[in-house]
Protein backbone atom coordinates (compact mmCIF):
# COMPACT_ATOMS: atom_id res chain seq x y z
CA UNK A 1 0.00 0.00 0.00
CA UNK A 2 2.71 2.53 0.80
CA UNK A 3 4.52 1.85 -2.56
CA UNK A 4 1.15 2.57 -4.60
CA UNK A 5 0.51 5.88 -2.52
CA UNK A 6 4.29 7.00 -3.22
CA UNK A 7 3.51 6.11 -7.37
CA UNK A 8 0.27 7.79 -6.83
CA UNK A 9 1.70 11.05 -5.12
CA UNK A 10 1.91 12.73 -9.10
CA UNK A 11 -1.69 12.07 -9.93
CA UNK A 12 -3.06 13.46 -6.44
CA UNK A 13 -1.33 16.90 -7.18
CA UNK A 14 -3.90 17.12 -10.19
CA UNK A 15 -6.83 17.78 -7.18
CA UNK A 16 -4.61 21.28 -6.30
CA UNK A 17 -4.05 24.63 -8.01
CA UNK A 18 -0.54 22.86 -9.63
CA UNK A 19 0.90 22.90 -13.18
CA UNK A 20 3.32 19.49 -13.71
CA UNK A 21 6.98 19.78 -13.59
CA UNK A 22 6.50 23.42 -11.92
CA UNK A 23 6.22 21.55 -8.06
CA UNK A 24 3.17 22.89 -5.47
CA UNK A 25 3.67 25.64 -3.63
CA UNK A 26 2.97 24.72 0.00
CA UNK A 27 3.99 28.03 0.98
CA UNK A 28 6.34 31.38 -0.30
CA UNK A 29 9.65 29.74 0.92
CA UNK A 30 9.15 25.49 -0.14
CA UNK A 31 7.95 23.94 -3.02
CA UNK A 32 7.55 20.24 -3.47
CA UNK A 33 7.62 18.17 -6.06
CA UNK A 34 10.06 15.61 -7.50
CA UNK A 35 10.11 12.32 -10.37
CA UNK A 36 10.02 8.85 -11.54
CA UNK A 37 11.92 7.16 -13.86
CA UNK A 38 11.17 3.37 -15.12
CA UNK A 39 13.06 1.36 -17.14
CA UNK A 40 12.44 -1.78 -19.09
CA UNK A 41 15.82 -3.65 -20.02
CA UNK A 42 16.86 -6.66 -22.62
CA UNK A 43 20.79 -7.14 -23.27
CA UNK A 44 22.83 -10.17 -24.51
CA UNK A 45 23.86 -11.07 -20.58
CA UNK A 46 19.98 -12.01 -20.23
CA UNK A 47 18.54 -9.49 -18.50
CA UNK A 48 15.05 -9.12 -18.88
CA UNK A 49 14.00 -6.91 -16.07
CA UNK A 50 11.32 -3.71 -15.78
CA UNK A 51 12.06 -1.49 -12.72
CA UNK A 52 11.07 1.53 -10.90
CA UNK A 53 14.78 2.92 -11.14
CA UNK A 54 14.73 6.42 -9.36
CA UNK A 55 11.69 7.72 -7.48
CA UNK A 56 12.56 11.40 -5.56
CA UNK A 57 10.69 14.20 -4.01
CA UNK A 58 12.12 17.30 -3.36
CA UNK A 59 11.55 20.36 -0.99
CA UNK A 60 12.92 23.67 -2.78
CA UNK A 61 12.28 27.89 -2.29
CA UNK A 62 13.73 30.96 -2.06
CA UNK A 63 14.03 32.02 2.06
CA UNK A 64 15.08 35.76 1.09
CA UNK A 65 16.17 37.43 -2.36
CA UNK A 66 19.31 35.70 -2.00
CA UNK A 67 19.27 32.92 -0.17
CA UNK A 68 17.75 29.50 -1.69
CA UNK A 69 18.03 25.86 -0.90
CA UNK A 70 16.71 22.38 -2.31
CA UNK A 71 16.78 18.96 -0.32
CA UNK A 72 16.01 15.43 -2.84
CA UNK A 73 15.04 12.59 -1.20
CA UNK A 74 16.11 9.30 -3.33
CA UNK A 75 15.13 5.40 -3.89
CA UNK A 76 17.29 3.98 -6.69
CA UNK A 77 15.90 0.55 -7.76
CA UNK A 78 12.89 1.35 -5.97
CA UNK A 79 11.00 -2.11 -7.61
CA UNK A 80 12.44 -4.40 -9.65
CA UNK A 81 10.90 -7.33 -11.53
CA UNK A 82 13.44 -9.51 -13.31
CA UNK A 83 11.48 -11.58 -16.28
CA UNK A 84 14.72 -13.64 -16.60
CA UNK A 85 14.65 -15.39 -13.18
CA UNK A 86 10.91 -14.40 -12.38
CA UNK A 87 11.76 -12.29 -9.00
CA UNK A 88 10.53 -9.36 -7.26
CA UNK A 89 12.50 -7.00 -5.23
CA UNK A 90 12.62 -3.55 -3.89
CA UNK A 91 14.59 -0.55 -2.13
CA UNK A 92 12.21 1.75 0.04
CA UNK A 93 15.35 3.03 1.55
CA UNK A 94 15.64 6.45 0.81
CA UNK A 95 18.63 8.46 0.74
CA UNK A 96 19.88 12.14 0.43
CA UNK A 97 20.67 12.88 -2.94
CA UNK A 98 21.51 16.31 -2.35
CA UNK A 99 20.86 18.87 0.10
CA UNK A 100 22.28 22.19 -0.17
CA UNK A 101 22.07 26.33 0.09
CA UNK A 102 22.99 29.05 -1.85
CA UNK A 103 23.63 32.73 -1.49
CA UNK A 104 23.64 34.76 -4.52
CA UNK A 105 25.90 37.83 -3.50
CA UNK A 106 26.09 39.23 -6.99
CA UNK A 107 26.18 38.16 -10.31
CA UNK A 108 29.75 37.16 -9.61
CA UNK A 109 29.94 35.29 -6.25
CA UNK A 110 27.44 32.80 -5.17
CA UNK A 111 28.40 30.27 -2.33
CA UNK A 112 27.07 26.49 -1.93
CA UNK A 113 27.10 24.51 1.01
CA UNK A 114 25.64 21.37 1.29
CA UNK A 115 25.71 18.40 -1.17
CA UNK A 116 25.38 19.15 -4.87
CA UNK A 117 26.46 18.26 -8.23
CA UNK A 118 30.05 18.18 -8.90
CA UNK A 119 30.41 21.49 -11.84
CA UNK A 120 32.01 20.32 -15.04
CA UNK A 121 31.03 17.51 -17.13
CA UNK A 122 27.69 18.25 -19.36
CA UNK A 123 27.02 14.56 -19.09
CA UNK A 124 26.48 14.82 -14.77
CA UNK A 125 24.79 17.65 -15.04
CA UNK A 126 21.84 16.19 -16.04
CA UNK A 127 21.63 13.80 -13.68
CA UNK A 128 17.90 12.58 -14.07
CA UNK A 129 16.37 10.63 -16.45
CA UNK A 130 13.82 13.19 -17.41
CA UNK A 131 16.66 15.80 -18.78
CA UNK A 132 18.80 13.45 -20.39
CA UNK A 133 18.29 12.85 -24.26
CA UNK A 134 18.93 9.30 -23.53
CA UNK A 135 18.23 7.00 -20.77
CA UNK A 136 21.97 5.67 -20.31
CA UNK A 137 24.46 8.46 -18.92
CA UNK A 138 27.97 8.60 -20.79
CA UNK A 139 30.88 6.22 -18.72
CA UNK A 140 32.63 9.55 -18.89
CA UNK A 141 30.14 11.12 -16.20
CA UNK A 142 29.65 7.71 -14.41
CA UNK A 143 33.52 6.50 -13.59
CA UNK A 144 36.13 9.21 -13.75
CA UNK A 145 34.83 11.57 -11.12
CA UNK A 146 32.37 11.45 -7.97
CA UNK A 147 29.02 13.03 -8.89
CA UNK A 148 28.12 14.92 -5.70
CA UNK A 149 30.48 16.86 -3.30
CA UNK A 150 29.70 17.65 0.07
CA UNK A 151 31.27 20.78 0.77
CA UNK A 152 31.17 23.89 -0.53
CA UNK A 153 31.35 25.90 -3.85
CA UNK A 154 31.83 29.47 -4.92
CA UNK A 155 30.80 30.65 -9.03
CA UNK A 156 29.79 33.05 -11.08
CA UNK A 157 31.00 35.12 -14.12
CA UNK A 158 34.40 36.42 -14.22
CA UNK A 159 34.40 40.14 -12.58
CA UNK A 160 34.02 42.32 -15.40
CA UNK A 161 33.49 39.81 -17.97
CA UNK A 162 29.42 38.08 -18.72
CA UNK A 163 30.72 35.21 -20.86
CA UNK A 164 32.90 33.66 -18.89
CA UNK A 165 31.89 31.10 -15.93
CA UNK A 166 34.01 30.17 -13.11
CA UNK A 167 33.80 27.34 -10.07
CA UNK A 168 35.75 26.77 -7.36
CA UNK A 169 34.70 23.72 -4.70
CA UNK A 170 36.51 21.58 -1.77
CA UNK A 171 35.42 19.08 0.60
CA UNK A 172 36.72 17.87 3.05
CA UNK A 173 34.76 15.94 4.83
CA UNK A 174 33.32 12.57 4.22
CA UNK A 175 30.01 12.30 2.22
CA UNK A 176 26.81 13.32 3.69
CA UNK A 177 25.02 10.42 3.09
CA UNK A 178 27.23 7.96 0.57
CA UNK A 179 24.47 5.97 -0.69
CA UNK A 180 24.34 7.07 -4.28
CA UNK A 181 27.04 9.12 -4.87
CA UNK A 182 29.49 6.55 -7.26
CA UNK A 183 32.83 7.08 -5.18
CA UNK A 184 32.73 7.47 -1.83
CA UNK A 185 35.20 10.44 -1.03
CA UNK A 186 36.66 11.83 1.84
CA UNK A 187 38.93 14.53 0.39
CA UNK A 188 38.24 16.69 -3.19
CA UNK A 189 38.97 19.65 -4.94
CA UNK A 190 38.43 20.84 -8.08
CA UNK A 191 37.57 23.85 -10.11
CA UNK A 192 35.96 24.74 -13.54
CA UNK A 193 36.38 27.54 -16.19
CA UNK A 194 33.79 27.52 -18.88
CA UNK A 195 33.20 30.16 -21.85
CA UNK A 196 29.95 30.80 -23.27
CA UNK A 197 29.43 32.29 -26.89
CA UNK A 198 26.66 32.66 -29.49
CA UNK A 199 25.50 29.03 -29.42
CA UNK A 200 28.97 27.47 -27.92
CA UNK A 201 29.89 26.75 -24.46
CA UNK A 202 33.50 25.67 -24.24
CA UNK A 203 34.57 24.20 -20.32
CA UNK A 204 37.99 23.20 -18.52
CA UNK A 205 37.38 21.44 -15.34
CA UNK A 206 39.29 18.76 -13.13
CA UNK A 207 39.93 18.23 -9.66
CA UNK A 208 41.48 15.79 -7.10
CA UNK A 209 39.92 13.33 -4.74
CA UNK A 210 40.73 10.78 -2.20
CA UNK A 211 38.25 8.07 -1.33
CA UNK A 212 38.03 5.69 1.95
CA UNK A 213 39.89 3.59 0.92
CA UNK A 214 43.04 5.57 0.39
CA UNK A 215 42.92 5.80 -3.10
CA UNK A 216 44.26 8.96 -4.81
CA UNK A 217 42.81 10.49 -7.87
CA UNK A 218 43.41 12.92 -10.26
CA UNK A 219 40.89 13.74 -13.12
CA UNK A 220 41.14 16.86 -16.10
CA UNK A 221 37.77 16.71 -18.57
CA UNK A 222 37.21 19.18 -21.91
CA UNK A 223 33.57 19.76 -23.41
CA UNK A 224 32.51 21.65 -25.95
CA UNK A 225 28.33 22.12 -26.71
CA UNK A 226 26.49 23.79 -29.86
CA UNK A 227 23.18 24.55 -29.41
CA UNK A 228 20.53 25.58 -31.26
CA UNK A 229 16.78 25.74 -31.54
CA UNK A 230 16.96 22.28 -33.73
CA UNK A 231 20.63 20.81 -33.18
CA UNK A 232 22.61 19.93 -29.86
CA UNK A 233 25.85 18.53 -30.23
CA UNK A 234 28.41 17.76 -27.01
CA UNK A 235 31.80 16.46 -27.13
CA UNK A 236 33.29 15.79 -24.15
CA UNK A 237 36.82 14.63 -23.29
CA UNK A 238 38.32 13.58 -19.80
CA UNK A 239 41.23 11.46 -18.15
CA UNK A 240 41.58 10.06 -14.77
CA UNK A 241 45.30 9.41 -13.06
CA UNK A 242 44.49 6.80 -9.84
CA UNK A 243 47.41 5.64 -7.22
CA UNK A 244 47.29 3.72 -4.45
CA UNK A 245 47.95 5.33 -1.29
CA UNK A 246 51.46 3.80 -0.06
CA UNK A 247 51.83 2.00 -3.67
CA UNK A 248 53.82 3.66 -6.38
CA UNK A 249 52.15 1.84 -9.34
CA UNK A 250 49.47 4.59 -11.46
CA UNK A 251 46.70 3.23 -13.18
CA UNK A 252 44.34 5.01 -16.01
CA UNK A 253 41.10 5.87 -17.09
CA UNK A 254 39.73 7.64 -20.19
CA UNK A 255 36.79 8.40 -22.09
CA UNK A 256 35.40 11.01 -24.56
CA UNK A 257 32.06 10.93 -26.57
CA UNK A 258 30.73 12.56 -29.03
CA UNK A 259 26.43 12.84 -29.24
CA UNK A 260 24.37 14.53 -31.22
CA UNK A 261 20.19 15.31 -31.12
CA UNK A 262 18.12 16.18 -33.42
CA UNK A 263 14.40 17.84 -32.71
CA UNK A 264 12.56 16.46 -35.62
CA UNK A 265 9.59 18.40 -35.05
CA UNK A 266 8.09 19.43 -31.46
CA UNK A 267 7.42 16.27 -29.97
CA UNK A 268 9.80 13.41 -31.52
CA UNK A 269 13.76 14.10 -31.43
CA UNK A 270 16.20 11.55 -32.07
CA UNK A 271 19.71 10.96 -30.49
CA UNK A 272 23.41 9.23 -31.81
CA UNK A 273 26.47 8.91 -29.02
CA UNK A 274 29.59 7.09 -30.16
CA UNK A 275 31.75 6.35 -26.73
CA UNK A 276 35.02 5.49 -26.30
CA UNK A 277 35.98 4.28 -22.77
CA UNK A 278 38.88 2.85 -21.48
CA UNK A 279 39.60 1.45 -17.51
CA UNK A 280 43.18 -0.13 -16.23
CA UNK A 281 41.69 -0.06 -12.86
CA UNK A 282 39.52 -3.07 -14.25
CA UNK A 283 41.37 -4.19 -17.44
CA UNK A 284 38.24 -2.68 -19.58
CA UNK A 285 38.27 -0.90 -23.14
CA UNK A 286 34.96 -0.53 -25.23
CA UNK A 287 33.27 1.11 -28.32
CA UNK A 288 29.93 1.68 -27.28
CA UNK A 289 27.54 3.08 -30.01
CA UNK A 290 23.79 4.64 -28.88
CA UNK A 291 20.87 5.13 -31.22
CA UNK A 292 17.87 6.62 -29.51
CA UNK A 293 14.58 8.47 -29.69
CA UNK A 294 12.77 10.36 -27.66
CA UNK A 295 9.24 11.40 -27.27
CA UNK A 296 8.17 14.33 -25.36
CA UNK A 297 4.90 15.04 -25.15
CA UNK A 298 5.11 18.05 -23.00
CA UNK A 299 8.24 18.95 -21.14
CA UNK A 300 8.20 17.10 -17.81
CA UNK A 301 6.97 13.77 -19.18
CA UNK A 302 9.44 11.62 -21.81
CA UNK A 303 9.38 8.18 -23.73
CA UNK A 304 12.84 7.28 -24.65
CA UNK A 305 14.07 3.82 -26.36
CA UNK A 306 17.73 2.99 -27.08
CA UNK A 307 19.95 0.21 -28.72
CA UNK A 308 23.10 -0.02 -27.36
CA UNK A 309 25.62 -1.64 -29.31
CA UNK A 310 29.26 -2.48 -27.88
CA UNK A 311 32.68 -3.94 -29.13
CA UNK A 312 33.67 -5.41 -26.53
CA UNK A 313 31.84 -6.23 -23.42
CA UNK A 314 28.71 -7.60 -26.38
CA UNK A 315 26.84 -8.64 -22.85
CA UNK A 316 25.56 -4.67 -22.84
CA UNK A 317 24.28 -5.05 -25.85
CA UNK A 318 20.43 -4.61 -26.64
CA UNK A 319 17.69 -2.94 -25.59
CA UNK A 320 17.15 -0.07 -23.16
CA UNK A 321 13.55 1.67 -22.76
CA UNK A 322 11.95 4.31 -20.01
CA UNK A 323 9.37 6.27 -19.25
CA UNK A 324 10.40 9.41 -16.31
CA UNK A 325 8.01 12.06 -15.17
CA UNK A 326 8.88 15.19 -13.56
CA UNK A 327 6.08 16.91 -11.15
Amino acid sequence: MKRLLLLLFPLLLYAVDYRLGHGYEIAPWLKAGGYISTEYAKFNSGENAFEVDDLAFLGYGDLTESLSYLIELEAVKYYVRDFQNDTSESNTRFYVERAYATYAHSQSLSLTAGKFITPGSYGNQTPINILRDTTSKPMLSQFLFPRLVSGAMIEGYLPGSESTRYALFVQKNRDIDHGYNNFYTKDHVGALIKKEMEGWEAALWGGAFEDVDLTKNLYLGLSLQYKDPLNTLLLEGAAAETTQVNESMEKERQSFYAQYCRQLNRQHYLVGRYEYFKDETIDQEDNIFILGYNYRPIFPVSFKAEYQHHDTNTDEKGVLLSFSILF
